[in-house]
């Protein structure tokens, strides 16, 4: 009986070793500022941001614009459109990453001694008196398109408004300084964090030549799944967004007595082994007329503009897109926590 324990033993910790293995090293930079200060706040700290932006969905378009060409003759607009999509993926799933690692979260908080200070003692500050105030562990799919954006269930948090298309926005400025501040110097912690599937992936030399030569449109995309530090988001036809992966904490009680400690990761965290290693490509050429047609005193040039569409899953493992995303989470969160903890010290 013995024998067979450490049989499974062993194989559990090979599977285990395995798994980590398709996750990239994780490299954190650690920015601290009044970390003296910090030291001597009180331990009650209040969570303001928490969420984790899981992608599952991309589309890109590429334009050529037409006209006159270059030794005569014209041609019209090519354009191509590709879209990819994560098929299989429950969503239920990703939330429930979310909410594990929350749960993990204010649970060493908790045994590192720090109080939990709940959304009520916020609510009564000025600043938050006209936010509105959200539950989580609803799954939003407007906050960045492509992307489900959850924030943990049980968690009350607050937005400056939300727009007609669904997404929460809390302006362009920094407030957490003010928060700490009127709530007389608790800290302030926002944990976010982001999850994209693949990236632009068309040759330098493709580029060159399409730019050099004219009249094609071409759209390249590949698996890249990974923990990211920064992702610009497109969020209408002429603004965008970043979806960032970032923890900080945030304490300000007066211009003598103020810290605060950013964790961001130096560069991405690959996922290898969910996603099969090839592009997707979208491609369309334009129409054109080099000579035209003679009409008397008018040559006359035929062309139109063209387009094409497509849409292509990405296929995956399902169990293993989740297992990836669990591991980078959990990871970040609590490695970035352990630093803070230990600055606390």
């Amino acid at each position: 009986m013995k024998k067979t324990f450490l049989i499974w033993a062993l194989l559990f910790t090979m599977g285990a070793i395995a798994q980590a293995q398709q996750v990239g090293k994780m490299d954190i930079k650690e920015s601290a500022v009044g970390q003296k200060k910090m030291v001597k706040a009180a331990k009650r700290i209040y969570i303001s941001e928490f969420s984790v932006n899981y992608q599952l969905a991309y589309s890109q378009t590429s334009i050529a614009r037409g006209g006159r060409e270059f030794g005569g003759g014209y041609r019209g607009d090519a354009k191509a459109s590709l879209s990819v999509a994560v098929p299989g993926v429950d969503p239920e799933e990703l939330q429930k990453i979310t909410d594990d690692v929350y749960q993990e979260y204010i649970q060493k908080l908790k045994d590192a001694g720090f109080e939990i200070v709940g959304a009520e003692e916020a609510a009564g500050t000025d600043i938050f008196s006209d936010w509105e105030r959200l539950e989580g562990g609803t799954i939003s799919q407007a906050q960045f398109p492509g992307y489900l954006a959850t924030t943990p269930k049980g968690f009350h948090f607050f937005v400056r408004k939300i727009t007609k298309k669904g997404r929460a926005k809390n302006g362009v400025f920094e407030y957490g300084n003010k928060l700490s501040r009127q709530m007389n110097g608790v800290i302030i912690a926002k944990v976010n964090l982001t999850i994209p599937f693949v990236e632009s992936a068309e040759g330098g030399a493709s580029k060159a030549l399409r730019k050099t030569v004219g009249g094609v449109a071409k759209v390249v995309l590949r698996p890249n799944f990974s923990l990211s530090p920064r992702e610009s988001v497109q969020i209408s036809k002429t603004g965008s967004a970043s979806a960032i992966t970032q923890s900080s904490y945030i304490y300000f009680e007066s211009l003598k007595n103020q810290g605060n400690a950013r964790y961001d990761l130096k560069k991405a965290v690959k996922i290898d082994g969910v996603f099969e290693d090839k592009k997707y490509k979208a491609s369309k050429a334009a129409d054109q007329d080099l000579w035209g047609t003679d009409a008397g005193h008018l040559r006359v040039f035929h062309f139109s503009d063209q387009e094409v569409a497509s849409t292509q899953p990405i296929p995956c493992e399902p169990s293993k897109y989740i297992g990836g995303a669990k591991q980078v989470v959990n990871e970040f969160v609590m490695n970035s926590l352990n630093s803070f903890l230990a600055l606390m010290k």
